[in-house]
């Protein structure tokens, strides 16, 4: 807990060091900030992790083609408003439980796993996601996010596989007719979510429980594995041709 970004810049001077450290763990150092995480990018990290590190109020990340960074996983930095990351290389980004985070802006041509879930106070403005390699999104339980805020964040991932907004209770309308490969679908809890449309035959699990608003459905898979109508605004036939997806494939 008493390493500084000070300490950090005294590691880094030395080259060999610097060149040879692939892996570095700063987690629940109080006096970390984000100037500290910029300047470890400069290192030949391939994995870098600062959970919960209070001090830690913006970052900026801004790598280069040469950069061997895969790995960032900075959960839990609760005093975190402001996340800009560019990172050709980076392939898994973890923030989750930031809850003072407002602004994200992300560009990553390799990114595939994009963890936010409890991102609280994530709002639209300023949201900016170009990741079109991501299988893999969570962005449960933030709160703030619309639809627009969704869209900013699946609207360059036609190879998404996974996507969990559980809680999103912001979200009124889920569309997602450009992912082809979507497999998995929960959005149990978006209060709100009034329509709901995929575009996948993939789809083989969707969980919409307590989407007490969703009105219309409009699904593309022919059988599925798991799907959860339970309490929504659903008419009851309506739900029962979709649980006959289900049948079909058992």
């Amino acid at each position: 807990p008493e390493v500084t970004d000070e300490g950090v810049r005294l590691l880094l001077r030395s080259r060999s060091l610097a060149r040879s450290l692939t892996q570095l763990d700063v987690s629940r150092c109080p006096k970390i900030t984000g100037m500290c995480l910029s300047l470890l990018s400069e290192a030949s990290l391939r994995t870098l992790k600062a959970g919960k590190c209070a001090a830690i109020k913006s970052l900026e990340l801004r790598l280069t083609g040469a950069s061997s960074l895969t790995e960032l996983s900075i959960p839990g930095c609760n005093n975190l408003k402001s996340l800009e990351v560019v990172a050709p290389s980076l392939v898994s980004l973890n923030a989750s439980g930031c809850k003072s985070l407002e602004t994200f802006s992300c560009s990553g041509v390799r990114m595939e796993r994009l963890l936010m879930p409890l991102c609280t106070s994530l709002l639209d403005y300023g949201l900016r996601v170009d990741c079109p390699s991501i299988t893999n999104m969570n962005i449960s339980q933030c709160h703030s996010i619309t639809s627009a805020g969704l869209e900013s964040f699946v609207g360059s991932a036609p190879k998404l596989r996974s996507l969990n907004i559980n809680g999103c209770t912001s979200v009124g309308t889920v569309l997602l007719t450009r992912h082809a490969a979507l497999e998995s679908l929960d959005m149990a809890g978006c209060r709100s979510a009034a329509t709901l449309r995929s575009n996948s035959q993939k789809l083989r699990q969707l969980n919409a429980a307590g989407c007490t608003g969703l009105k219309a459905v409009e699904l593309s898979a022919s059988e599925m594995d798991a799907i959860n109508l339970t309490n929504t605004a659903l008419p009851p036939i309506a739900v029962a041709d979709f649980l006959q997806l289900r049948s079909h494939s058992n």
